[in-house]
């Protein structure tokens, strides 16, 4: 079909539900994408409505259990609140932006170390909810990720990208 021709996949950068109840994770969020996740894949990434009313994800994990064991090199999070894996030769580095860590920095770093020593991975792309930078609602992003977390991405020639999502409004340029 045209959808499967030109999309591998679809990664979702938080907010799948508004208020991350089972009913909304159900009707609103699987329900709504049963067309597109019959035919493509579609990862997701933790976003903070996922959290209010399952602030330890127990009905996200109900749904998306696997990404605690998915491991890149045999890096694994243990967690579906930040994971990686390997698409092809692009590496994508899912992050959680609503629950920084000493050990998810440390998970990152030696993610992005064997990444820089694997040469099936051509390119890196990070994904987390809250944004680097805001045009609009400008304090209400990340510090930890900004002044943590980036230097290890960046310090990788593979790192092209960085999505986020959080705010709900489209923008361009920073």
């Amino acid at each position: 079909s045209i959808l499967e021709d030109n999309v591998s996949m679809i990664m979702n950068v938080g907010d799948q539900v508004d208020s991350g109840s089972i009913r909304q994770y159900e009707f609103t969020h699987l329900y709504k994408s049963r067309e597109v996740m019959s035919k493509l894949p579609i990862m997701t990434c933790v976003g903070n409505h996922e959290l209010f009313k399952d602030p330890e994800l127990k009905l996200y994990d109900g749904h998306y259990a696997s990404y605690g064991n998915m491991d890149y090199q045999g890096i694994k999070s243990y967690t579906a609140f930040y994971y990686a894996y390997q698409a092809g030769p692009v590496l994508f580095i899912v992050l959680n932006t609503d629950g920084v860590s000493e050990q998810q920095k440390q998970w990152a770093k030696r993610v992005v170390e064997a990444a820089d020593k694997d040469a099936s991975v051509r390119f890196i792309i990070s994904v987390q909810h809250r944004p680097l930078y805001a045009e609009q609602w400008a304090s209400d992003t990340n510090p930890w990720m900004t002044n943590e977390i980036m230097p290890i991405l960046s310090s990788s020639k593979k790192h092209v990208l960085n999505c986020a999502g959080h705010h709900h409004l489209y923008a361009r340029g920073q």
